[in-house]
């Protein structure tokens, strides 16, 4: 029997690649919802110790989101990262810092 490199090839662009791609992209969605699932156990566990953690956990998220982008973000405006791409495609050819990138994808989560 005489090993032909294009079967090989065939198989692993169709079959093994694909599988192992389902296998990834399904444990990073299991882990994903096992955070949240922590993450809705735990402000469950706050809110019913005291409603007014309600409160004060949104001016927390809200300004932490807006000192994050104006420490850390190169572009200092606020917002997602949508009108930064359009205008950086339109007046720097593109270019997006790395800055920019990693506190705007940062605080979409």
């Amino acid at each position: 029997m005489t090993f032909c490199r294009g079967r090989f090839i065939d198989f692993a662009k169709y079959w093994l690649l694909p599988i192992l791609l389902g296998f990834v992209i399904g444990l990073a969605v299991f882990v994903m919802v096992c955070i949240y699932r922590i993450l809705n156990h735990v402000s469950l566990l706050i809110v019913n110790f005291d409603p007014i953690f309600i409160f004060a956990s949104t001016v927390i998220a809200i300004l932490g989101g807006y000192l994050t982008v104006k420490f850390f973000a190169d572009s200092r405006e606020c917002g997602c990262g949508t009108e930064l791409v359009i205008e950086r495609y339109h007046h720097k050819s593109g270019f997006v810092s790395l800055r920019d990138t990693v506190v705007k994808l940062w605080l979409q989560q």
